[in-house]
């Protein structure tokens, strides 16, 4: 585990800032609620919802209850085939920040969703998850601009994600074939 601070900041591209936190591995018992009701709600109301909005889906022809049980589906797969970490205090690992859900795919990270808590967005949670998990695989050699392979897509908050992973030298990819 990793501790990540707001005093990493200056050393750190990443630029921590809010409440420390550590990254620790998923514990159904304990995370598995919050963790499905806000992939659900989430992806449905930044991914899906966002894109029927702006055309990309034809949302209103899905039925919730289609989107409950098929979404319920491969996020219940995505946790069994892959793994899961958790941002949280180093002093209270019951308070979540945020998650990220992902897996190895050719030697590449896979991450299939990060979420963040709003009044926790914008202090680096999810770049951290991203590199925390990508250190788990082996990180990147220095310099190279590592490869980054995402399933899920949500709207505004995937926007801006993308853009500060592009400045901190991600090459992303997204293939939203790899969520099954």
């Amino acid at each position: 585990m990793t501790l990540h601070h707001p005093q990493e900041a200056e050393a750190n591209a990443a630029a921590y800032s809010g409440p420390a936190f550590i990254c620790r591995d998923f514990n159904p018992d304990e995370d598995m609620n919050f963790v499905m009701h806000s992939y659900m709600k989430g992806f449905w109301e930044f991914g899906m919802r966002q894109a029927g909005r702006k055309g990309g889906y034809p949302i209103d022809c899905l039925q919730n209850a289609d989107y409950g049980a098929n979404q319920k589906s491969v996020i219940e797969n995505l946790l069994q085939i892959g793994k899961c970490i958790v941002a949280c205090p180093p002093d209270d690992h019951f308070l979540i920040f945020g998650y990220l859900i992902g897996e190895l795919n050719q030697d590449h990270p896979v991450v299939h969703y990060v979420s963040v808590k709003s009044k926790y967005r914008r202090q680096g949670k999810a770049a951290g998850l991203i590199s925390e998990f990508e250190n788990m695989h082996g990180g990147s050699p220095e310099g190279v601009r590592r490869r980054l392979i995402f399933s899920h897509w949500t709207d505004p908050w995937g926007a801006r994600l993308l853009q500060h992973l592009k400045k901190q030298g991600y090459a992303p990819i997204w293939n939203p074939y790899l969520a099954r």
